[in-house]
């Protein structure tokens, strides 16, 4: 499939290793006894786990925007060069989330950041599209010099012909400030996983809200799903039963509406003066 990155050799052991353990679970063992395995690596921080179901419910039938964005969020928050890729593709086109290209712009200077070019011209192709020509230009300029490739380099040479001298200037600044941009990108953490003995639980309440994820003493404790029956939704950490700590919520129509920590079953606002 072309959205499988290209895996660096120092890495490629350990992702075979969880591609074929997958591959042989879902060949061998009903889906979701496979799902559940694969979602437990998931939680445990195994990013190509993390990057696989994101492909799982990207391209496993129907799409499943919403839960590939998380997974995918978790594996490029690691490093997954193709799934911070797609995740400027998804806030780009508004898949699965609100359409937003400051956030489509982050994720594909993330991918850059992990050593994909791709990344690059993805981002000299929404520049383009929004006409703003000099920061196009700097992004296929900065893939080129990660990647020789002949095509990218008719198309930079395409554009920097129909540009006037003060234009190609501005596309020289521009370069500086992406380098710069790259930069001060925070890095990339590996993550530490919530609960090394975790097991997956579905749990049912009374008012008809659903919970499925990792529990203690018969309560949510850990990193999970919680849906209510109108369709609303939060998926991330829990504490003793309430959402403590990163997570998302969604509304009935499967939109985010808040993103960061929670404390004590609330959303940490930060209100300003």
């Amino acid at each position: 499939m072309k959205n499988f990155r290209r895996i660096p050799l120092p890495t490629i052991t350990s992702f075979l290793k969880t591609f074929f353990l997958i591959f042989f679970l879902f060949h061998s063992a009903p889906k979701s006894f496979a799902h559940e395995k694969l979602s437990i690596q998931a939680l445990r921080g195994d990013e190509n786990a993390q990057f696989l179901l994101g492909q799982i419910h990207l391209f496993g039938g129907e799409p499943h925007y919403q839960e590939a964005l998380i997974w995918l969020t978790k594996a490029a928050k690691q490093g997954n060069a193709v799934a911070c890729k797609q995740l400027g593709r998804a806030f780009s086109l508004g898949l699965g989330t609100p359409r937003n290209l400051s956030r489509a712009v982050h994720w594909y200077q993330r991918g850059a950041k992990a050593g994909s070019p791709d990344s690059l011209f993805s981002l000299y192709l929404l520049h383009k599209e929004n006409e703003a020509l000099a920061k196009a230009g700097a992004a296929l300029s900065l893939a080129l010099k990660q990647k020789n490739n002949q095509r990218w380099k008719a198309i930079l040479d395409k554009l920097t012909n129909n540009l006037s001298i003060s234009e190609i200037a501005d596309m020289e600044t521009e370069v500086s400030h992406l380098k710069d941009a790259l930069v001060e990108l925070p890095n990339f953490t590996k993550e530490k996983p919530l609960l090394k003995q975790s097991r997956i639980e579905r749990l049912n309440f009374p008012n008809g809200a659903e919970y499925k994820g990792q529990t203690r003493n018969g309560l949510a404790h850990g990193f999970g799903r919680k849906s209510k029956q109108n369709g609303a939704s939060y998926f991330g950490c829990f504490e003793n039963g309430l959402p403590h700590g990163y997570g998302q919520a969604f509304d009935q129509k499967g939109l985010l509406t808040f993103e960061g920590a929670w404390i004590g079953g609330k959303p940490l606002v930060h209100k300003t003066k």
